[in-house]
This record gives structure tokens, sequence and C-alpha cells, in this order.
């Protein structure tokens, strides 16, 4: 199901109706996130699977580990561009 919020930042991206499958963001996390970590149970309860069986059928061997670096280190092209929040406290 779409959220409003999501489809709110779609939009805000420039995307288009239909140019962004539903979930991309989250396949493109646990394809990359399960090749980087090489920790199926851990992937599993990132994503609130009960089982590691739908990140194995689905997810792995999609990356290679160089493309997942690159993946997780995606910044922005100047530190300007980093919103910094405050920390919360407990």
């Amino acid at each position: 199901m779409k959220t409003e919020s999501s489809n709110a930042a779609r939009t805000a991206a420039g995307f288009k109706a239909g140019d962004w499958p539903h979930n991309a963001a989250r396949h493109t996390y646990a394809s990359h996130a399960l090749t980087k970590q090489q920790d199926a149970a851990k992937v599993a309860l990132q994503l609130g699977h009960t089982t590691t069986h739908l990140l194995f059928d689905h997810y792995r061997g999609l990356v290679t580990p160089q493309e997942a670096e690159r993946y997780f280190n995606i910044r922005p092209p100047a530190e300007a561009n980093i919103i910094r929040f405050p920390a919360l406290s407990a």
C-alpha cells in the first residue's frame, strides 16, 4: 500500500506516477544490505520479516559487494547540502 508521505516524496523529487515502482527503495535496500552485511537474520529483522526465506528467494546475489559498498557510501555532493537534526534525548 502506497502511503501519502511516500507519494509526496516521489512528487517532490520530480517523479511522475509510474516512474518509481512501489517499494523500489525497500527492495533496493534489501538487496544491497544483504550483500554488504552478510547477515540475513539482521536484514530480515530490519525489514520486518519473520524468516530469512524471502531474502534468499528474492534478494540474494542481485548486487555485487562493490555495488553494495557504493550504495552505502552515497553522500550529498557538498557538506552544505546535509541537514543536521538535533539529537533526541531519552
